[in-house]
């Protein structure tokens, strides 16, 4: 998706400069129910799951301690509405284009031919 491995940090930025009424990221941490509030965190579970790869229990921990069928849970009902802006935000921090902008038949611009090649991918450059 970039040139660096996205973070939680990064997801609940992402998530948090387009949630719409504002969701601050100490929110997506809090055990506040507001609806509004839920979407957003719902989301921040979805994205960082597909980003970062992390499992259920670490990304539970991370917004405020929750449990791992939580975060499952929060991850089935994660909308479009939120997670494709989100995406977007997320790509734009990381800098590099959102993934459904960019020809995916071509490796990213930094990638080396060794990755192209079945080579190991997100490692550091060659020397």
């Amino acid at each position: 998706m970039s040139s660096r491995r996205a973070t939680f940090e990064d997801v609940s930025l992402a998530v948090s400069r387009v949630s719409d009424p504002i969701v601050t990221v100490e929110d997506l941490a809090s055990s506040r129910r507001l609806a509004f509030i839920v979407r957003a965190r719902h989301a921040a579970f979805a994205l960082s799951r597909e980003v970062t790869g992390r499992s259920l229990a670490e990304i539970g921990k991370f917004y405020g301690g929750r449990d791992h069928s939580t975060v499952l849970y929060g991850i089935k009902r994660a909308t479009d509405e939120v997670l494709e802006p989100a995406r977007a935000e997320l790509a734009r921090i990381l800098g590099s284009p959102p993934a459904s902008d960019r020809d995916l038949s071509t490796p990213h611009p930094g990638a080396t031919a060794t990755d192209v090649e079945g080579g190991e991918v997100g490692g550091p450059p060659p020397e």
